[in-house]
This record gives structure tokens, sequence and C-alpha cells, in this order.
């Protein structure tokens, strides 16, 4: 037994415990991602990154995968100013989501003005798509506006089984968004 502790002595060979708990802790960064609007598909992706780092490309690159809470909708500074952002620690990538929609892209334009306040680009625009149609013009034309203001952006396809609520894990996926999702683990896992 340890003299202080009084518990078990360690195997000879193992590793101290703060080594294992280390070890344990974390393999990789984080991934975080936030929405620019409630509803943007924040959940669904963070569970779609899961499985993509789990079994993808990538796999084991990444332990966590977090959700924030979507970025108010009010003036860029303001809500840089308040503190109302996710604020990365550095090296960890966050990924924006918005909808396809031309409220989720006036709705991304405002965060990603509002993160620019604070000096945080997004590693990557995520936009889920909103339906099987093409998107809205006006969506298009202000996604095309903020592009250059990230990494990367990335247009998520529609998925049916993922609108009517079947679990990500068990739904059978569009080959163009399984890629997408992959593109999307790529960029924010930094090299």
């Amino acid at each position: 037994r340890h003299a202080r502790s009084g518990q078990p002595a360690a195997v000879a060979g193992a590793a101290p415990p703060r080594a294992r708990e280390a070890g344990a802790r974390r393999h990789g960064p984080e991934i975080l991602i936030a929405g620019a609007h409630g509803g943007a598909g924040v959940s669904t992706l963070a569970a779609l990154l899961r499985i993509e780092l789990g079994a993808g490309r990538l796999a084991g690159s990444v332990l966590r995968v977090h959700a924030l809470p979507a970025i108010p909708d009010a003036d860029p500074r303001r809500i840089a100013a308040a503190g109302w952002l996710p604020v990365p620690p550095p090296g960890t990538p966050l990924i924006l989501a918005a909808r396809g929609t031309a409220e989720g892209a006036r709705r991304a334009v405002i965060a990603v003005a509002a993160l620019g306040h604070r000096g945080i680009q997004a590693a990557v625009i995520a936009v889920i798509a909103d339906g099987a149609g093409p998107e809205p013009r006006q969506a298009a034309q202000r996604f095309a506006l903020i592009a250059c203001r990230c990494g990367a952006l990335i247009r998520v396809p529609f998925a049916a089984p993922l609108r009517a609520g079947t679990d990500p894990a068990a739904a059978r996926l569009p080959r163009r968004l399984r890629a997408a999702v992959a593109d999307l683990a790529e960029l924010a896992v930094p090299a």
C-alpha cells in the first residue's frame, strides 16, 4: 500500500496514475461547432462528425466534438463586446453552422462579423441544406460574401432520414453527405 494514501501500490511497470489520466483524457484536439442561429443543425452535425472521426479517414485523431449554443441575433460589435461568443482555446478549430436559407445566411454574416471583432476566424462554415432543392440565390450571394473570411465553406447536402429524426449512426446517408462530413472533419482537424 502507498504510504500516504493507503491505496494499493501500483503494479510494477504500470504507468504512473497521472500519466494514465493524461493519456486517457485526450488523444487529439477538440472541435467546437457553433450555430449562426437556432436550428442550424449543430447537434446533428456534431453527431455526424463524431461518427466520421470514429470510423473515417481521421479515426482516432479527435476525441471530442462539442456543440455550442447559437450566436444571438444582434449587432456584431455588441455581440463581441458582451462576451456572447464561443472563444475557442488557441489551436481549437471552430465550425460555424448555418442553414442554407436567406435567414441562415443573414445570421451567418452577423456571426462571422462578430467573431471577426474578437479576432476569431471559423475554420469552416458548414452550410446545412434546408431541403432537396437548390439554395436560394440570396443565401448563395451572402455565403459568397463571407467565404473569404473563414478557412473554407462546405455545403452539407440534405438527407431526408436526418430531417425525419433518424439517429445519424443508424441512418443510411447519401454519399454526397458522407463526403461533405469527411471534408469538414479534414478541414477542422489541424494537421
